[in-house]
């Protein structure tokens, strides 16, 4: 916890106190606790500031405005005398209507405070006539708007069952739909008991007198103490009122775009899907037609296996599902089916599954021994599919991403894009070359200052161990052979090296703090590599920090090769068994084509997709203002976009729009040159780190260890081949 956080758990506990205490009005507390957040730091004032430009807030002010003008028309006073004299001074029917009509409001305007502002006015005058303090009615108005707005299908509220009914389509369930009023049914008790307690219980609650007197919006009285507005102010005051109902009415129901119903019998309604890399809504005007289910045609269903499916993911089914007239894939996510409490749960379920013989049609490949299924025959080599698609060749693609994902000549994953987990130093340091030996590492790290670390200080002898195993993978077992090589050199260097960091253990008790990180410590020549991943042309985190040019050097290993190693981005594999092949391979050839990647946020394996994303990359953005001008700084020049912020522990460092060019050649040399594939076979790596435990407490040898790890590795892989 550092500095800044202790000023504002103590600015905070002050303002709740004062809050409280209510000596201070609760109004300047806040303006106190927002000046005392500016002067200490916090907080700059643009953003101190920033909140005065809510529409919630330039809605309440205004309103107030409004009210005040309308409370003086005659409408107002022969209402609030007529409801005065219908009610025969009774509070709670007074109250009692007010909360209805609270209530009927609430289902037509889709906005708590659009409604709120609507009835204060006239609820305010009819207090002033009855000589009610408006304290005690207002904390009911309040909770009625916001515990009941669209709880009727009426107007906004018409929307719900159409929105869950296309969910249970798009999944499958489409013999379960909702009918207009199964929504509002089932919200009704909740609604009964919020008017009722609005009524008859919350008034108890609210204070004889308001916090804050209102004197500015004091209604007039029926009795008319003050001077009548003349007839042309009369009518300004209806318009202004009404139109500005009206318009927030409006406003509302665009907000959240409602459907509407044609003559015709259709809806028509908007879509709008968020796009990850340019972090917009791309909206449609789409026209629905009800139709009897029975009348649709029968799809065969596939199914596709999955653990936390991304969003890309479950977007294309949705999409495919709703165009393809033949086929159906049904999303079938087994962290939910495990009780949604445990990833590593949901993907053993899976894996045990898969390896059970019950083998989904198109399986989600994240966390699962790629190599295993693809060895043991379980997935079907997508090679032949790309050659006779006209639209796709193998040319395409970044052939080190085919390889990697290769076995023994075949492609068993549609890869669409992809990552890259490496180890970064300064070149002034580590060189210009990526690649290093375990002893390079160590004569480098002799040559930094005295408290320097060679790593981030998050890794563990255990983390750093299956790491190191994941990326040499291949190098250790092979599941095409049933060989393993644990017992190597390799091996025992790997363990050597992993024995330099602290253990699981030694890290359970151990608080980290701002000055652990490797944004503190590499700016300061404490640290001198930090793990480093690169998804996006726009990962700068490295430069930042370093401050200087940056070799992607990769892990140290054995053998001095690069150790950077590649990670598929939903990442799909098709089963050997799979009931319909065409159909699955026309859903996965999707992941494959130029278009789909170009909305990817990570590197896409299609050449010319990342040739176009990167070509975006290297233009320079400039900020501009609403109107759509260029902001200029005090030199008259225009001001570079800032798409970014990199914290060295104490400052922020602006990342600008625009990578140069040395920039992206570094980019794309480790996108095409690494080659390895980051391999998490989980039972293989609980192998590892359990033997290896013996040798980083001092029980055994490296030779030793070594010697268990390759025996055991052999049964396993033996028994599951």
């Amino acid at each position: 916890m550092n500095v800044h956080m202790i000023i504002c758990l103590v600015i905070f506990v002050l303002t709740i106190a004062s809050f409280l205490w209510g000596k201070i009005s609760m109004a300047l507390s806040a303006l106190l606790s927002m000046m005392l957040l500016v002067v200490t730091g916090c907080i700059d004032i643009k953003t101190a500031l920033s909140g005065f430009s809510n529409s919630n807030t330039i809605i309440m002010a205004c309103m107030f405005i409004i009210s005040a003008g309308f409370s003086k028309t005659q409408m107002v006073a022969k209402l609030s005398r007529s409801v005065a004299k219908a009610a025969k001074g009774s509070f709670n029917r007074v109250l009692a209507g007010y909360v209805i009509v609270t209530f009927l409001i609430a289902q037509i305007v889709p906005s708590a405070m659009a409604t709120f502002s609507i009835v204060f006015p006239l609820l305010l005058g009819v207090c002033d006539e009855m000589e009610i303090s408006p304290s005690k009615v207002m904390f009911s108005i309040g909770i009625v708007a916001i515990s009941t707005v669209t709880s009727l299908p009426i107007g906004a509220g018409a929307i719900y069952p159409a929105q869950y009914n296309g969910l249970l389509q798009n999944l499958g369930a489409g013999a379960y739909q909702f009918q207009i009023w199964d929504v509002g049914l089932a919200r009704l008790p909740g609604v009964i008991v919020v008017i009722l307690y609005a009524i008859f219980v919350a008034p108890k609650f609210a204070p004889d007198k308001p916090v804050i007197e209102t004197r500015e919006v004091k209604p007039v009285s029926a009795g008319g103490a003050a001077a009548k507005l003349s007839p042309v102010q009369e009518v300004v005051g209806y318009l202004v009122f009404f139109g500005v109902i009206l318009g927030l009415i409006v406003t509302s129901l665009q907000l959240i775009k409602i459907p509407t119903v044609g003559t015709d019998g259709e809806i028509h309604c908007f879509s709008a899907d968020y796009n990850d890399r340019r972090g917009t809504y791309d909206s449609d005007l789409v026209t629905l037609t009800k139709v009897p289910y029975e009348s649709l045609p029968q799809k065969e269903h596939l199914t596709l296996a999955t653990v936390l499916g991304s969003y890309d993911i479950m977007d294309l089914v949705i999409n495919f599902n709703r165009t393809s007239d033949k086929y159906h894939i049904d999303l079938k996510d087994y962290y939910e089916m495990t009780g949604g409490s445990d990833v590593m749960d949901a993907i053993t379920k899976l894996n045990t599954e898969i390896m059970a013989g019950n083998v989904p049609d198109i399986i989600d490949l994240t966390e699962l021994p790629y190599s295993q299924l693809a060895a043991k025959g379980l997935l079907e080599d997508l090679y032949p599919y790309i050659d006779a698609d006209p639209e796709l060749d193998r040319d395409d693609f970044f052939p080190n991403v085919l390889s990697a994902y290769e076995l023994d000549g075949g492609l068993y994953a549609a890869v669409p894009g992809f990552g890259i987990i490496t180890a970064a130093g300064a070149s002034s340091v580590v060189g210009d070359k990526p690649g290093w030996t375990y002893d390079d590492y160590y004569s480098a790290l002799s040559t930094m200052p005295e408290g320097c670390i060679g790593l981030d200080n998050s890794f563990t002898k255990e983390t750093m161990l299956s790491i190191g195993v994941a990326i040499d993978m291949d190098t250790y077992m092979s599941w095409s052979t049933g060989e393993c090589n644990f017992d190597s050199d390799a091996f025992k260097q790997l363990l050597e090296f992993c024995d330099q960091f602290p253990s699981n253990a030694d890290m359970e008790n151990y608080e980290t703090s701002e000055e652990d990180t490797a944004a503190y410590r590499i700016p300061r020549g404490l640290q001198m590599l930090m793990q480093a991943s690169v998804v996006t042309l726009n990962d700068y985190s490295s430069d930042s920090l370093f401050g200087t040019d940056v070799t992607y050097i990769g892990f140290p290993n054995s053998t001095g090769e690069p150790g950077s190693v590649l990670t598929g981005v939903d990442s799909l594999a098709m089963s050997s068994t799979c009931a319909d092949k065409d159909a699955a391979w026309q859903f996965l050839r999707t992941f494959l084509t130029k278009d789909y990647q170009l909305d990817l946020y990570c590197l896409p394996t299609n050449i010319a997709a990342f040739n176009e994303l990167m070509d975006e990359a290297k233009v320079i953005e400039y900020e501009k203002d609403d109107n759509g001008n260029y902001k200029l700084d005090a030199n008259g020049e225009r001001i570079r976009r800032v798409i970014g912020r990199m914290y060295d522990g104490t400052n922020y460092t602006d990342i600008y729009s625009g990578i140069t060019e040395e920039r992206a050649a570094a980019i794309e040399e480790l996108a095409t040159t690494t080659t390895k594939l980051l391999n998490y076979d989980r039972s293989i790596l609980d192998i590892v780190t359990e033997q290896a435990q013996a040798y980083f407490a001092g029980q055994k040898s490296a030779d030793e260890v070594a010697k268990l790890v390759q025996s055991k590795a052999n049964i396993y892989v033996n028994e599951q081949r």
